[in-house]
């Protein structure tokens, strides 16, 4: 009885692992003599993968990410180990050149030298921005490219001014939870005030590091409130701006929804237990 309920519960499982939008992957981190993550055996996708990578899966499982995607090193292996050996879950913006696309990726661990990894496809919204700044495009086609790139990858732009703390929200950045145009004025506190209060104190911690110390790829996770009430996890990523004596004078950014690969980690998270043991059948 108690076998059939797993078995139930495993192929209810793959019915909902298989109708996921984002690309999914069980993976098993090899480790070199050092202890260092140098490649990872996929032990599992979803049909999702399989569309994206143009796979299919009986030529993927069971073989390392090297052999797969024959390229080395293996892209964000570094990611991936730390991930796996810290047992922190991270999230990463990358490229993926033999395939030519942009991912929004979330990596878990999930067992033993095992990890997840979510893929969320955001290549038409980063090939637009890229023309944008590589084209010599005028101001106006600029925007108007940005403008439709935002609203169909559903990501909202922002730029504070860091001398009068000021802030710039797009249209979408503000449709992004419930809002409309007119609805939000152009201070700091409309940010500040609808992160949540588990994450205000993190989420601000890192805005100011990355101001005082800044760094390559800055990426901040939180929780933002809706106009509904409820709250939409929200990655943000930035880039500062300096005047000639090199003060960081503004800070300017996207928002990008992450809730379905959130609710979609959970739920692998949540039949774990289930998921690994039946994925290595």
């Amino acid at each position: 009885m108690i076998e059939n309920n797993l078995k139930e519960k495993a192929e209810k499982f793959h019915s909902i692992y298989d109708s996921i939008n984002e690309g999914v992957s069980l993976n098993r981190l090899l480790l070199d003599e050092h202890g260092h993550g140098s490649d990872y055996i996929i032990i599992d996708v979803n049909r999702a993968y399989e569309k994206i990578f143009q796979k299919q899966k009986d030529i993927i499982i069971n073989r390392t990410a090297a052999e797969v995607y024959n390229i080395t090193p293996v892209p964000c292996i570094s990611e991936f180990s730390s991930s796996v050996i810290s047992g922190m879950p991270v999230s990463l913006k990358t490229f993926f050149s033999f395939i030519e696309k942009h991912f929004l990726i979330s990596v878990f661990p999930c067992g033993e030298n095992e990890f997840i990894t979510i893929f969320h496809d955001i290549t038409d919204y980063s090939k637009t921005e890229d023309k944008c700044v590589h084209d010599g495009d005028t101001l106006k086609d600029t925007c108007k490219r940005l403008k439709l790139a935002t609203k169909t990858g559903k990501v909202g732009l922002w730029d504070w001014d860091l001398i009068t703390n000021k802030v710039y929200y797009s249209t979408e950045w503000k449709n992004q939870i419930g809002y409309e145009d007119d609805e939000i004025t152009n201070n700091f506190n409309e940010w500040e005030s609808r992160v949540h209060p588990e994450d205000l104190s993190k989420a601000k911690e890192k805005v100011f590091n990355f101001i005082e110390n800044p760094y390559q790829s800055y990426n901040n996770e939180f929780r933002f409130r809706h106009k509904n009430g409820s709250y939409r996890w929200i990655l943000a990523q930035a880039d500062l701006s300096y005047n000639e004596q090199g003060r960081a004078i503004r800070m300017s950014g996207s928002h990008v929804d992450i809730t379905e690969q959130k609710q979609t980690e959970q739920s692998l998270k949540k039949e774990k237990e289930i998921l690994i043991p039946y994925l290595k059948i």
